[in-house]
C-alpha cells in the first residue's frame, strides 16, 4: 500500500511540471518514491515502487505527451539506471530496517536481562534473610568437607561464629563414632543424591553432644555437576529425649504388663486391639496375631457378646468407662468369670485416641457370693434374733433403771421421815427429860441425887449428839435449809473428826442453786466416796474440789491411796458391793457422768459432771386412753403413775367420734384403744387413724385375749392386743410400741 500510494503521488508531481520540463527527467519524482516506499516497506515495497514507476512511464506517458517512452538507447539506458538504482536503495532500506530491528530486539533483551538480574537479586536477598533468620543451622561445603557458608542459626546452635568456622572442615562438628555416617553421606552427595531427615548426632563448640536431624542437597555448577553440598540442621535433642523416655515408659508398661495377674489390652478409639499380655494368651490359647483387630471378641461367652458389645458402645457414645462382668472361655474350653474394665485416653482436644484395659479373674469371687447370699440370709435371721434380744435386754434394762430410781426415790423419803421423826419424836422426847432432870436438880439438895441427875443429864445429851449423827446420817437437813457446799463442808468437817485423815476442800465460785434431786445425788456420792476412802484406801489425803462450768457442777475427789485394783478399774472384776456401780448409775440416771480411776496406779480420782438444771432424766410419753367405762380410764391413770416412769396419761376420749377427732388433732405418742366403744366400733377407729395418722402406735384393749377381733386388728395396724388384767404385758406392749430411745 505505500509502494501503490507513493508511486502515484510522484506520478502526479512528475505530470504537474510536464509542460516546462518536457520529456527530460522522466524519473525525477519517481526515485524519492522508491526510497519512502523502501524506507518504510522494506526490500519488497521499494522493489514495488520501482516496479509500478517503470509500468506507469512505459504505459502511461504515451497517454499523455502523446509520444512513446523508449525513443532512443538512452531511454533504455535510463531505465535500467532507475531500475539498478531502486533495487540497491530497497536492498539498502531493508538491511536499515533489519539493523533497526535487531537493535530494538537487542535492546528489550538487556531490558529483560536487567529485571531478570534486579528479581533475581530480590529472591536472593529474600533468601538470605530467611536463611539468617532460621533457627535451623543452614550451612554448605565442598566436595572436601571444607565449610563456605553458616548462618546465624548455625553459630546459636553450635556456638562457632562465622569467622571461627568458615574455612574448618566439617568433620570438628561430627563426633567419632558418627564419622562412618558423614563419609556415607558424602558418597550419596557425590552422586547426586539428595539426603533428607537423617537423624544423627553432632558436637558443639562447648562440647555438649545434640541431636540433629539433616537434610543434605547437592550444589551443581551450570553445567550440572555437583560441587559441593547444602546442609540444614534442626535440633531435635528433645524431641531424642521424649522418645527415649517414651520408650523407656513402654518398656517399663511391657514389663508392669507382663508381670501383672490380670490379662492387660489395649484398643484403637473404634475398638481394634493392638495389645494383649502374655496373660491372656496362656489363658485363653490364642495367639496374639489371632487376637489382634476384633479378634477379642472370640472367647466371649455367646450369651454375653451381645452385652459385651451393649457395654461397649455406651462406653464408646459417652467416653465412660467400660466395665462388664462375663464369662471368657479358658484354652480347655471351660467358661469363667472375668471382670473387665477400660478407661478411655483423650488427647488435648478431648478426642478418644486409645482405651486401656484389664480384665480381672473373679470366677472365685462369684462362688463366694453364692455363698455370701446364703450366709447373709442366715446373718440376717440371726441379727434379727439378736435385735430381738436386744430390745428385750433394753427393755429390762429400762425396767431395772427405773426400779433403781424408784428404790433411790424411796430410799430417800424413808430416810427423810425417819430421820424426821427422830427428830421430832425423840428429839422432843429428849429435851422433855433433859428439861426435866434440870428441874429436879433444882428442887433438891441432897448431893448423891445431884450428882446422879448430872450423870443422867450427861446420858441424856450424849443420846441427843447420837440422834443428830443418825439423822444426818438418814438425810442431811442441813442441804434443805443452806445448800450443797454449805452440806458438803458440814461432811468434810465431821470427816476429819472421826477419820483422822486430812482433807482439802476447794469450793471454786459463788454456788449456784440446783434442784434438789441433783444436789442430793452429788452429797450422797461425796459421802460414799468418803467412806470408800476411810474403809479401803489407806489414804493419808483427800482432794475435794467442786466447781461450776457452763451448765455443769464439776466434783473431783482425789486420795493419796493405794488406788483401785486393775481389774476393777478396766470392769473385768465384779466387787461384792454395789457401791460404784450405785453411784455411777444414779449419775447416769440424772443426766450426768462419773469417771473413776487410778491414774499411774497411785490413789483414786472420782470426776463427776452433773447438769446444774433441774432437767429430768427422761420424759413421759403421751397417751391417749380411749374407754367408754371411767374405771377402767381411771385404772389406767393410776397403773401408769404408780408403775411405770416412761409414760402419762395426757387425754381421754369415751367414744369413737372423740377417739378420731383427738387422736388426728393431738400430739401423742401412743393410743391405748378399747375394742368396745359407741357410736364407732374400734375396728374402725383403727382403721380410720391410721390412714390419718399412720405413725401413731395403737394398742388394742380387750376384755378378752384372744377373740374374734384379734387378729384382723393386728393385720390392720395394731401393734398390740391386750387383755384389760394383763397389766404387766400392757406396760411391756407399750415400751415395745414406743421405744424410750
Amino acid at each position: 500500500m505505500v509502494a501503490i500510494a507513493v508511486v502515484a503521488f510522484s506520478a502526479v508531481l512528475r505530470i504537474w511540471p510536464l509542460h516546462s520540463l518536457e520529456s527530460s527527467l522522466t524519473w525525477l519524482t519517481f526515485n524519492p518514491a522508491v526510497m519512502v516506499a523502501a524506507i518504510y516497506g522494506g526490500l519488497f515495497a521499494g522493489l514495488l515502487a520501482t516496479g509500478l514507476a517503470c509500468v506507469t512511464v512505459a504505459f502511461l506517458w504515451p497517454l499523455i505527451v502523446a509520444h512513446p517512452f523508449i525513443q532512443s538507447n538512452a531511454d533504455w539506458l535510463g531505465m535500467g539506471f532507475f531500475i539498478l538504482t531502486g533495487s540497491m536503495i530497497s536492498a539498502v532500506a531493508e538491511a536499515m530496517l533489519r539493523a533497526r530491528s535487531r537493535a530494538i530486539k537487542a535492546q528489550e533483551q538487556i531490558q529483560a536481562t536487567n529485571d531478570s538480574l534486579k528479581q533475581k537479586e530480590l529472591e536472593f536477598m529474600q533468601y538470605a534473610a530467611i536463611i539468617e533468620s532460621s533457627s535451623d543451622a543452614i550451612m554448605s561445603k565442598n566436595l572436601e568437607g571444607i565449610i563456605t557458608s553458616w548462618n546465624t542459626g548455625s553459630e546459636k546452635m553450635f556456638g562457632y561464629s562465622r569467622n571461627e568456622i568458615l574455612g574448618k572442615p566439617i568433620s570438628i562438628l561430627i563426633p567419632d563414632q558418627y564419622q562412618p555416617e558423614e563419609l556415607m553421606l558424602r558418597e550419596k552427595i557425590s552422586k547426586g543424591i539428595s539426603v533428607k531427615d537423617f537423624d544423627t548426632a553432632r558436637r558443639c563448640k562447648d562440647g555438649r553432644l545434640i541431636y540433629v536431624s539433616v537434610t543434605h542437597s547437592p550444589i551443581r555448577d551450570s553445567a550440572g555437576h555437583v560441587i559441593g553440598v547444602s546442609k540444614v540442621s534442626r535440633d531435635i535433642t528433645e524431641r531424642k529425649k521424649l522418645e527415649m523416655a517414651l520408650a523407656a515408659n513402654e518398656k517399663e508398661f511391657s514389663l508392669l504388663a507382663e508381670a501383672m495377674p490380670q490379662i492387660v489390652w489395649i484398643t484403637r478409639s473404634d475398638g481394634w486391639n493392638i495389645y494383649f499380655n502374655r496373660q491372656w494368651v496362656d489363658y485363653t490359647g490364642l495367639s496374639i496375631e489371632d487376637s489382634h483387630g476384633h479378634g477379642w471378641n472370640k472367647p466371649f461367652h455367646p450369651e454375653d457378646k451381645l452385652i459385651a458389645w451393649n457395654a461397649w458402645q455406651n462406653a464408646v457414645k459417652n467416653k465412660a468407662t467400660y466395665s462388664l462382668e462375663c464369662r471368657l472361655r479358658r484354652a480347655d474350653g471351660e467358661y469363667r468369670w472375668w471382670l473387665i474394665r477400660g478407661v478411655p485416653v483423650e488427647d488435648k482436644f478431648g478426642i478418644v485416641k486409645k482405651w486401656f484395659g484389664t480384665c480381672t479373674y473373679i470366677h472365685d469371687l462369684k462362688q463366694a457370693e453364692v455363698e455370701l447370699r446364703n450366709a447373709a440370709t442366715n446373718q440376717r435371721e440371726m441379727i434379727e434374733k439378736n435385735n430381738q434380744l436386744t430390745r428385750e435386754i433394753s427393755l429390762r434394762n429400762a425396767d431395772l433403771s427405773a426400779l433403781a430410781s424408784h428404790i433411790q426415790k424411796v430410799s430417800e423419803t424413808e430416810k427423810s421421815n425417819l430421820a424426821r421423826e427422830l427428830h421430832d419424836e425423840l428429839g422432843s422426847i429428849l429435851a422433855a427429860l433433859s428439861m426435866e432432870i434440870g428441874r429436879m436438880k433444882r428442887k433438891t439438895t441432897i448431893p448423891e441425887l445431884i450428882h446422879d441427875l448430872s450423870l443422867i443429864k450427861e446420858l441424856v445429851s450424849n443420846a441427843s449428839n447420837i440422834k443428830r449423827n443418825i439423822i444426818n446420817q438418814l438425810y442431811p437437813t442441813i442441804l434443805d435449809h443452806c445448800g450443797l457446799y454449805a452440806a458438803i463442808d458440814s461432811l468434810v468437817k465431821e470427816y476429819r473428826s472421826y477419820s483422822g485423815i486430812a482433807v482439802e476442800l476447794i469450793l471454786q465460785g459463788e454456788e449456784v442453786v440446783m434442784e434438789h434431786t441433783f444436789a442430793l445425788a452429788a452429797y450422797r456420792i461425796t459421802q460414799e466416796c468418803l467412806t470408800n476412802i476411810a474403809k479401803h484406801a489407806n489414804a493419808y489425803n483427800v482432794h475435794i474440789e467442786i466447781k461450776t462450768i457452763d451448765d455443769f457442777l464439776e466434783l473431783t475427789i482425789q486420795d493419796d491411796g493405794k488406788g483401785l485394783p486393775a481389774e476393777i478399774e478396766s470392769g473385768r472384776l465384779k466387787t461384792d458391793g454395789h457401791g460404784i456401780f450405785g453411784m455411777t448409775e444414779r449419775a447416769r440416771y440424772l443426766g450426768g457422768l462419773m469417771k473413776i480411776g487410778s491414774p499411774n496406779g497411785n490413789g483414786t480420782t472420782v470426776h463427776l459432771t452433773l447438769p446444774l438444771a433441774a432437767v429430768k432424766p427422761k420424759s413421759r410419753k403421751r397417751v391417749l386412753v380411749v374407754d367408754d367405762h371411767a374405771i377402767v380410764r381411771d385404772a389406767l391413770r393410776q397403773l401408769l403413775d404408780n408403775q411405770s416412769d416412761d409414760f402419762a396419761v395426757e387425754g381421754e376420749a369415751v367414744d369413737g367420734n372423740e377417739a378420731i377427732k383427738m387422736a388426728v388433732e393431738g400430739t401423742w405418742d401412743l393410743m391405748l384403744l378399747d375394742i368396745s366403744l359407741p357410736k364407732i366400733h374400734g375396728i374402725k377407729v383403727l382403721e380410720t387413724v391410721k390412714e390419718l395418722k399412720s405413725d401413731l402406735p395403737i394398742i388394742m384393749i380387750s376384755s378378752h385375749a384372744k377373740d374374734e377381733y384379734s387378729e384382723i386388728a393386728l393385720s390392720k395396724g395394731a401393734s398390740g392386743y391386750i387383755e384389760k388384767g394383763e397389766t404387766d404385758k400392757l406396760i411391756e406392749a407399750m415400751r415395745r410400741a414406743s421405744p424410750l430411745c
